[in-house]
């Protein structure tokens, strides 16, 4: 197949960003070309137009809030999201938490069209080509078909412990047929970082501290919890250095307890660091998944390194292979 793979954010379309860190877009890419598919994978463009969008087999668009700043080129996805939907080969990725902001910024442009093109969105990728009336009317159909219709194949990042329900309770538009979560944790498993976790940490790390979750959990550990990352661009090897020194990751739950698939789940567990999560959801997977941290930052160094391998082990084996991911995949794209 021939397939285009474009987005909103810089996660979606820069290939910079994603040789630093690991991305769900990223690992679409990687999956789709060893399947030797003819992936084109570029920054959408309000100037992509039928013809070019129809000489592709699949145009995969990665979509984010039409209100959040991180969406630079949010008018170009949504004019190719406009006329792949018409040409019938568009699939829709949702790659980040709380996709309840999805469908609300949709609503709030459906009401108003001419909120998305206000003075404060005028550092956005060709904002200056919305002026152009032909062009403003492809965006805001995209926006109409997201909201007034069922949506096309959908893709998103699944957890074990995640439903369907996490994206299609907040996006009543999207279709419980046409909806996919993949997860290739399972490939980044197969083989364990050689270097093992230090014998006396000196923090926790937090996916994402600011969670009202994380600050609770952070009131439970003796030691301080800081960011994995200092920053979204900075690389994984500074983060793989961060959890090293660590005690354990925390991975939290999102808006109304929902989780959310995150990197960091399988960048700890490869440097045999536990991971922490809500126990209430991960238990489906054993005991290994349901310990305080309380307790693990009690553990010795041999007993933290035992429960990470146990979890590695549950979490490993609830998930696809590759090659079934792969062809899960490609088959999504075909049907």
């Amino acid at each position: 197949m021939k397939i285009l793979l474009t987005g909103c954010t810089a996660a979606h379309v820069s290939e910079s960003r994603n040789s630093r860190t690991v991305t769900f877009t990223g690992l679409l890419e990687h999956a789709l070309k060893s399947d030797h598919h003819d992936v084109v994978w570029t920054e959408p463009s309000v100037r992509m137009s039928d013809d070019y969008l129809s000489e592709f087999d699949s145009v995969i668009v990665g979509l984010a809030p039409p209100t959040s700043t991180s969406a630079h080129r949010i008018y170009g996805a949504l004019s190719v999201i406009s006329r792949a939907w018409d040409l019938n080969n568009l699939s829709i990725v949702i790659d980040a938490p709380d996709p309840r902001r999805i469908w609300a910024g949709l609503n709030s442009v459906h009401s108003n069209p001419e909120s998305l093109v206000k003075d404060f969105y005028s550092k956005r990728s060709e904002y200056s080509k919305t002026f152009d009336e032909e062009v403003f009317k492809k965006i805001i159909d995209g926006v109409d078909k997201l909201f007034t219709s069922r949506w096309p194949n959908t893709i998103y990042p699944k957890l074990p412990w995640m439903s369907f329900a996490s994206v299609s309770s907040y996006i009543p538009n999207v279709d419980h047929k046409n909806l996919l979560g993949l997860c290739f944790d399972k490939e980044h498993l197969s083989e364990l970082d050689p270097e093992l976790p230090v014998e006396t940490p000196k923090y926790w790390v937090s996916d994402a501290p600011n969670t009202k979750w994380s600050r609770k959990q952070e009131k439970t550990v003796r030691l301080p919890v800081i960011p994995l990352k200092g920053s979204r661009w900075e690389y994984s090897a500074v983060s793989r250095e961060r959890l090293l020194q660590s005690v354990g990751c925390f991975v939290p739950v999102h808006r109304g307890g929902d989780p959310w698939w995150t990197p960091s789940i399988s960048q700890s567990l490869r440097l045999r660091v536990p991971v922490v999560t809500d126990w209430l959801l991960s238990s489906m997977l054993g005991e290994s998944w349901t310990v305080l941290p309380g307790i693990i930052e009690d553990m010795s160094p041999k007993e933290r390194l035992v429960l990470s391998e146990q979890q590695i082990d549950s979490y490993s084996s609830s998930l696809l292979d590759w090659e079934d991911s792969v062809s899960l995949l490609v088959k999504s794209l075909l049907d």
